[in-house]
């Protein structure tokens, strides 16, 4: 009886899987997905491409701060068990690129631009009956932001090292470094690129996706533009300030510009300092913390360190902030 029992489960079984078509069997891996198989929805994928790019910028912030500051002598990361964390930014170590100076604030950027490089194509397979050209425009001119303020960090860090601003489909096809002048040349071409976009996608035109708290208020493609015009002010700054990209040193004529950027931007001197843009962190489960919440051991330097002696009362241990750095304005 057993052995019949056994036989008419197996032919059962082989049965029901014959009637299934093969197709059914094949199941992607959809944990590593390409762009031909988002592409095929783009509606879908868009908002968590899109999320991505947020999410990455947002994630190499607080790394970003912390090695500024370091570079700058305004930040010290105290790790008595770790002397790379000060050799490998402050000693000719830096100039190692396996030191933890030498490599850092490099990779996070470039990361960064890889995923707005496949939203973009995504963003581009969509037909205007599947996302409106108004929407089109309007992501069009957040990924032209985010990647100029992307490669901003690589060249604040890099200087006349240069660095890389064009990518390529195949990730191991590498373009030729550009000089310092060609970057802020090109930072500024795709925030100006970015501001004709956002300007087409009209008043009130809505994202097809979803920011995070730190862009309330700058969350349509009108309100959005004043931060782009902020971060146009900041570059063009630097251009009028360094002599650089086109402009000589304290260019009052690059200035002009920066002072008409800020006029097209968010800034209000009868609204608060807090207004703006800014990463968000939290100590909630599942989330990422800030820079002064995630290190402990950070000290800032509220005075000049003269003849390097640092003065035990002019280092203050980094306190709590539930909001991270603005990213643009004041």
């Amino acid at each position: 009886m057993k052995h019949v029992l056994t036989t008419g489960l197996v032919t059962g079984a082989l049965v029901a899987l014959t009637a299934c078509s093969s197709d059914r069997l094949n199941v992607p891996n959809y944990q590593n997905p390409t762009v031909g198989s988002i592409t095929g929805d783009p509606v879908a994928a868009l908002p968590l491409l899109a999320t991505g790019v947020l999410r990455v910028d947002r994630t190499d912030a607080p790394g970003y701060v912390l090695g500024l500051g370091i570079l700058g002598r305004e930040v010290y990361n105290y790790t008595p068990t770790e002397g790379r964390n000060t050799s490998g930014w402050l000693t000719s170590d830096v100039s190692n690129n396996t030191s933890f100076g030498g490599g850092a604030l490099w990779t996070g950027p470039y990361a960064t631009l890889r995923d707005i490089f496949f939203t973009s194509a995504v963003l581009e397979s969509a037909t205007s009956t599947q996302i409106s050209d108004a929407k089109k425009n309007a992501t069009r001119g957040f990924l032209h932001t985010t990647e100029a303020y992307s490669d901003l960090q690589l060249i604040n860090t890099r200087n006349d090292l240069g660095m890389v601003v064009q990518l390529n489909q195949d990730q191991n096809q590498l373009s030729a470094f550009v000089t310092r002048d060609s970057a802020f040349n090109y930072i500024v071409g795709e925030l100006n690129k970015a501001q004709t976009e956002l300007t087409a996608a009209g008043a009130g035109t809505t994202f097809p996706f979803t920011f995070h708290s730190g862009y309330a208020g700058f969350t349509t493609a009108d309100t959005y533009l004043k931060f782009n015009r902020a971060l146009a002010a900041r570059v063009n700054a630097y251009r009028a300030s360094l002599g650089v990209g086109g402009c000589a040193v304290q260019d009052p004529v690059c200035y002009q510009t920066v002072l008409t950027n800020l006029s097209q931007s968010f800034l209000d001197t009868t609204r608060s300092l807090t207004l703006g843009v800014y990463q968000v962190f939290s100590a909630a489960a599942g989330d990422q913390v800030g820079l002064r919440r995630r290190v402990r051991s950070v000290m800032w330097c509220e005075q000049p360190i003269h003849a390097g002696v640092m003065r035990p009362s002019a280092w203050v241990v980094l306190g709590e902030r539930a909001r991270g750095p603005r990213r643009g304005g004041r």
